[in-house]
């Protein structure tokens, strides 16, 4: 994530996830641009974040992107329904990506990037 969010310093952050009080390294759109989604500041504008004990990458994505992944079968949902804020949870949809194979590892890529 370090890697993309460098690739990308014009759009992105990288530092502690807030959603996840600091346990895993995020990468965060910059809230200042003007194509950021207003909802997207309710979760301070967190893309996703990794869960180093599980290897695990949660992403907060749209809805028609969330589809699309578990579709191709890259993550499946993950709710955070009872975990988060309640004014978190209308904010965003968060998806699990496993990286067990090389298409995964795409789909990541390309999930990511939706987000942004």
């Amino acid at each position: 994530m370090q890697k993309f969010a460098d690739e990308h310093p014009e759009f992105l952050d990288y530092g502690l996830s807030k959603t996840e009080g600091g346990t895993g390294h995020a990468i965060y759109a910059k809230p200042e641009l003007p194509m950021t989604n207003p909802v997207a500041k309710k979760i301070r504008c967190e893309i996703a974040h990794v869960h180093p004990s599980d290897n695990s990458l949660h992403v907060h994505i749209s809805p028609r992107d969330a589809r699309e992944i578990i579709t191709a079968g890259w993550g499946m949902r993950f709710s955070v329904q009872g975990l988060a804020p309640p004014s978190w949870v209308s904010a965003i949809q968060s998806i699990t990506y496993n990286f067990s194979n090389q298409a995964n590892s795409n789909g990541v890529d390309n999930g990511v990037c939706a987000t942004g």
